[in-house]
């Protein structure tokens, strides 16, 4: 019975860390997935920055 018991513990224990383990893997997810957003807002406004830089520029060569 007490061997019933440890086996049964043992178990619980294996599944509570296979959850824990997925859980860290979505957390890892949602992470990269708030990097990559900002990495792409940056882009953004660097492309931006360089369009605006470039219009200026072709307006003071046809001056």
């Amino acid at each position: 019975k007490i061997a019933k018991v440890r086996e049964q513990k043992i178990k619980d224990e294996e599944k509570r860390k296979g959850e824990s383990d997925r859980l860290t893997l979505d957390d890892a997810r949602t992470q990269l997935d708030f990097i990559v957003r900002d990495k792409q807002a940056d882009a953004q406004m660097l492309n931006a920055k360089a369009n605006i830089k470039r219009d200026k520029t072709a307006q003071d060569g046809r001056k």
